[in-house]
């Protein structure tokens, strides 16, 4: 029996971004089991922020953020309203605000007040200005995006009500940061990536759907896999 595939459909969907969502979801999984571990005091204390492990974090953020440029830019392309994009905002801004509540929770002196889901409501918000732009302009501007923490930081911006910037000064203290500067760029070069036809003209390409499923549903998993995951290792805490 051949193996069923998903590819792209009447929907918009294409299994390459499919795929692409589900292997950041397990990278994202695979990372912050490593965190937990650390957490419930399994594993050594910094593993998480050692230069591997902190390589993949940034690895799987960016990947996440250029999806999402890529889809909004397919998205506008076909003609996508309103009321589609405020509702897909909506779930995204909600999540990111659970988010904050349950890390504020358990973390208080490290919650998460603006991660990768925030990063994301944030850069849809600004990307229905910058999609109109040509991808030579967009992928300039990435790239000045992703500069900015090396040149533009300035004290101005160490009050916490600009945190979000990314720019400044003073260290800042949570388990999943990422500011506007420099990862708004990873989005902006996303939506170069889908106004450039690149990834329409990979389209056709057929996939097993083990490989895009998750991907189909990459916002419920990242809600629900860090409780499930605090549950299970809390389990076995008990029975070790």
């Amino acid at each position: 029996m051949a193996t069923p595939t998903h590819q792209s459909t009447a929907t918009g969907r294409i299994a390459l971004l499919d795929a692409a969502r589900s292997a950041a979801i397990a990278a994202m999984v695979l990372y912050h089991i490593v965190f937990d571990l650390e957490m419930f005091g399994w594993i050594s204390r910094g593993t998480a922020l050692s230069p591997l492990w902190r390589l993949l974090a940034i690895c799987t953020a960016s990947s996440f953020l250029v999806i999402a440029g890529i889809s909004f830019s397919l998205g506008t392309a076909h003609g996508r309203g309103t009321g589609p994009f405020l509702k897909r905002w909506a779930q995204i801004a909600g999540g990111a605000a659970l988010v904050s509540i349950g890390t504020y929770v358990i973390l208080p002196d490290a919650f998460v007040f603006f991660g990768i889901l925030h990063a994301i409501a944030a850069a849809l918000l600004i990307g229905r200005f910058l999609v109109v732009l040509p991808v030579a302009v967009l992928t300039l501007m990435a790239a000045l995006i992703i500069s900015l923490p090396y040149w533009g930081k300035s004290q101005m911006f160490n009050a916490p009500i600009f945190w979000w910037t990314g720019l400044q000064t003073a260290p800042v203290t949570a388990v999943d940061y990422i500011p506007l500067a420099p990862w708004l760029g990873a989005f902006v070069f996303g939506l170069a990536i889908g106004k450039s036809g690149l990834t329409e003209r990979l389209a056709w390409v057929q996939l097993p759907r083990w490989a895009t499923f998750p991907g189909r549903y990459s916002l419920s998993i990242y809600l629900l896999h860090q409780p499930i995951l605090f549950a299970v290792l809390s389990g076995l805490r008990l029975l070790v």
